[in-house]
């Protein structure tokens, strides 16, 4: 299971800058 493993790892850049948009949506402020 590779994909699911790929999506997950914390160290993906993708990943990363999905939550710098998760935490900028959370915190409009």
């Amino acid at each position: 299971m590779p994909a699911p493993v790929a999506v997950a790892d914390p160290s993906d850049p993708r990943l990363d800058d999905v939550r710098d948009l998760n935490r900028s949506d959370s915190r409009p402020d």
